[in-house]
């Protein structure tokens, strides 16, 4: 018998589901936010570079989820989908 945040009841029947795994949505380690709260590394000054050249639009996209990760591609200074 599942016991938990998966088992149901319904009518004396005991019913099964799976979980709904929760995904946070929290910039990765690698957003100008992490890079400014710690200290300056290569890596963050050529982010910081990157998000400074990339115009305001491509920002927005990219935080609102329309560029993912996985779609977005940064190709030497642009953001490409």
């Amino acid at each position: 018998m599942p016991v938990g945040s998966s088992a149901s009841t319904q009518a004396g029947l005991v019913t099964s589901a799976r979980a709904i795994a929760t995904r946070w949505r929290s910039p990765p380690d690698s957003s100008p936010g992490r890079c400014f709260a710690r200290a300056p590394s290569p890596t963050c000054s050529s982010i910081s570079r990157a998000w400074r050249r990339a115009s305001s639009v491509d920002i927005r996209r990219i935080r609102s989820g329309i560029a993912t990760l996985s779609s977005a591609v940064n190709s030497g200074s642009r953001w490409w989908n």
